[in-house]
């Protein structure tokens, strides 16, 4: 069934980015003021974990696997800042780590024009990052965090939109002995999702993102709000499902518009709300993020997810404990099995039993109720080297494994236990 498919992604760039791209294009050619900068970011970690049942991936967008592997948590990247004068400038960022489709546009984190009219104001117009997170500028540089991957319980379902195809405006200011920053995108964003059964492009059209990040002495305070429409998603196998459902007489099948709507997901509005507060001291690192996602589409449950996290810093050794969590909101819907009048024949029956049994069944596969204890130490052994280790435990409640990946279809995964330890070494050069 096309259900058991579990998500990747892939971006379209639309008319207007290309028009963008052009005029960015003969912007770079002016001699004026134009300097390049060029960073790059390397993780290299090796994972292994404890379930056979369980395929491991640290987001949704990656590519299940099994035990042990360098795939999942290891990074390479690079940004280059083109300057062209003191208003304008280029910015481009790939991203090479194990996602499950490979087109190129899944390895394009951003790629965008800048205008920056005043010093409190900035335009960009291209690929942005879609800011929904707190670690939304520097979440593949390994580096820049204190532990071997963010948790992922929070980051593997709100990276799925990590960019988007349009525009921003910032807007930043001296706010007391603070600095607030105000951002409003606007755009559309295609998660190219893959599982056994091909690949799922999301579209989300009508994409528009609001935060506000404030950050005083050591205490920084982010929150994000951002609404979407899905609009005429690619899923593999629709067709067939849609057909078999169509062929069933309504009288035998009264949740027949609700199963192709629920599935299809066109139309359906997602709303994505978050918040987060990180104090980086002289000693401590306490950090923590709340939010969540209600769309009615199946393929995408709704869900709330958030963790605590706190590290302390022993001049170059720095230990660190986390709490994290994800849970679907409707752990309980399921299509009900209709009750067929006297006379039907019993292979059509048998057909819409089966049909709903394998409905609830991808629905149960597909939701989440995790949660992990995580703890570790990174050891800072060299200047812009960073070594760290890291043991996640996590238990995985009934009634799915949505966040991972599974060697076969799991109608009720009960309790599940796994524990996952990563080593890894982070640079930025």
């Amino acid at each position: 069934m096309f259900f058991s498919l579990v998500r990747n992604r892939r971006q379209l760039i639309s008319d207007v980015t290309i028009s963008i791209a052009i005029v960015a294009v003969y912007l770079m050619a002016l001699p004026a003021m134009a300097e390049v900068k060029f960073n790059g970011f390397a993780t290299i970690a090796v994972t292994t974990h404890s379930n056979d049942d369980i395929l491991y991936r640290s987001s949704l967008v990656n590519r299940p696997r099994t035990s042990p592997s360098l795939a999942p948590d290891s990074v390479l990247g690079g940004q280059i800042n083109y300057y062209i004068n003191d208003r304008w400038d280029a910015v481009a960022q790939v991203v090479i780590q194990d996602r499950a489709d490979t087109a190129i546009s899944n390895y394009l984190e951003m790629g965008f024009l800048r205008y920056r009219p005043t010093r409190n104001w900035a335009f960009k117009f291209g690929r942005v990052n879609s800011n929904l997170y707190m670690l939304s500028e520097y979440k593949p540089v390994g580096y820049a965090q204190v532990w071997a991957r963010p948790p992922l319980e929070f980051y593997s379902n709100a990276s799925v939109v990590s960019n988007v195809d349009g525009i921003e405006v910032v807007h930043s200011q001296n706010i007391g002995d603070g600095f607030l920053e105000l951002g409003i995108i606007a755009g559309q964003s295609q998660p190219r999702l893959k599982g056994s059964d091909g690949k799922l492009r999301a579209n989300f059209k009508e994409l528009i993102s609001l935060s506000a990040r404030y950050t005083w002495n050591e205490w920084q305070f982010k929150s994000t709000y951002a609404r979407g429409r899905v609009d005429n998603p690619q899923i593999p196998q629709f067709d067939l499902f849609e057909q078999a459902v169509a062929a069933v007489p309504s009288e035998l099948l009264p949740q027949k518009s609700e199963l192709l709507s629920r599935f299809s997901g066109d139309g359906d509005i997602i709303k994505y709300l978050a918040g987060g507060m990180k104090y980086d001291g002289e000693r401590w690192n306490v950090q923590a993020e709340a939010g969540s996602v209600d769309v009615d589409w199946l393929l995408f449950t709704s869900l709330r997810f958030g963790y605590v996290s706190v590290a302390y810093y022993m001049d170059e050794f720095s230990p660190f404990l986390a709490v994290s969590g994800a849970q679907s909101k409707d752990k309980e819907f399921r299509f009900s099995i209709p009750s067929f009048p006297a006379g039907t024949p019993p292979e059509l029956a048998a057909g819409i039993v089966g049909l709903i049994t394998g409905s609830n069944a991808n629905i149960s596969d597909l939701l989440v109720d995790q949660y992990s204890l995580s703890a570790g130490v990174n050891w800072h052994f060299y200047p812009s080297w960073v070594a760290k280790a890291q043991l996640d435990h996590i238990r995985m409640d009934n009634p799915g494994t949505g966040l991972f990946g599974n060697n076969a279809l799991i109608d009720d995964v009960g309790q599940e236990r796994m524990n996952v330890f990563t080593l890894s070494v982070s640079t930025v050069f």
